[in-house]
């Protein structure tokens, strides 16, 4: 494979988050109290989703 269709690849993904966006860049959870649980298994979430990015760039840049 080409690397321009890997950055093509790349390009094309899109982030969804479950937390709005104020206008002062706050995030707004609408009064939802999150668990102490629940937040330690989204952080959880969030590093093995950025260990993914990692291994699909460095799987990326030997092609």
């Amino acid at each position: 494979c080409s690397k321009g269709k890997a950055d093509e690849k790349h390009s094309k993904r899109v982030l969804f988050s479950d937390h709005v966006m104020n206008d002062d860049g706050a995030r707004n959870t609408a009064g939802v109290d999150i668990s102490k649980e629940s937040k330690c298994e989204q952080v959880q979430t969030d590093i093995a989703q950025f260990q993914i990015d990692e291994i699909v760039l460095r799987l990326a840049a030997l092609q």
